[in-house]
């Protein structure tokens, strides 16, 4: 068989900075034309909404929604701007209100489900190829329960507890969106060497 080719076009945090995120975005949609939207993964990996910003918080975090909306975004996981700027309120509206699923795998309510819209994992279909989405977010001095009544779950537990479920469903490559820091990832991607693919 035909190795197929997927091109992974990615973003984060990009903190509302407009003027830069719509030649970004031009960029995005150029390349996505050009590989052909079945052969290619739009995803974000947060800090992409900042309430700082008067168009962001203005609109209530709905032009963030929009614009990522407009370049085919196929997953976006939130980073630690988006559990500290924003209310709870706003993160439930947002990510239920959104075109595209918010994936997070490391945070949860404390009975253990997903809040709001979050979601544990996605799934998609890309070139022929069943791929799953996971997302991390560093617990960050335990914000998410200290600002939103959420519990932080362990990276490496709650991510390998992820994977079994999609291999379980037939998932060919698992891709993990991570807000963790580049030294953490090193650390997590060298520890767990098998886990995920991208």
């Amino acid at each position: 068989t035909q190795a197929m080719k997927i091109t992974i076009l990615h973003t984060n945090d990009v903190h509302a900075e407009y003027e830069s995120w719509l030649k970004c975005a031009e960029l995005i949609k150029k390349r996505r034309a050009e590989v052909g939207p079945e052969n290619c993964l739009v995803v974000d990996a947060g800090d992409h909404f900042d309430m700082g910003v008067d168009e962001c918080r203005l609109s209530g975090g709905r032009l963030n929604l929009d614009l990522l909306a407009d370049i085919g975004l196929d997953a976006f996981t939130p980073g630690n701007n988006e559990f500290y700027r924003l209310s709870r309120n706003t993160l439930t509206q947002l990510t239920m209100e959104s075109k595209f699923p918010w994936v997070l795998s490391t945070v949860a309510q404390p009975d253990g489900t997903a809040f709001a819209g979050l979601r544990n994992h996605a799934v998609l279909e890309r070139g022929g190829v069943t791929i799953g989405i996971l997302g991390a977010l560093d617990p960050m001095e335990h914000a998410a329960e200290q600002l939103h009544g959420l519990r932080s779950l362990d990276l490496g537990e709650s991510l390998a507890q992820e994977v079994c479920v999609l291999k379980s469903r037939g998932v060919q490559l698992i891709l993990l969106l991570s807000h963790c820091g580049l030294r953490e990832e090193i650390k997590f991607a060298t520890e767990n060497p098998s886990l995920i693919d991208v």
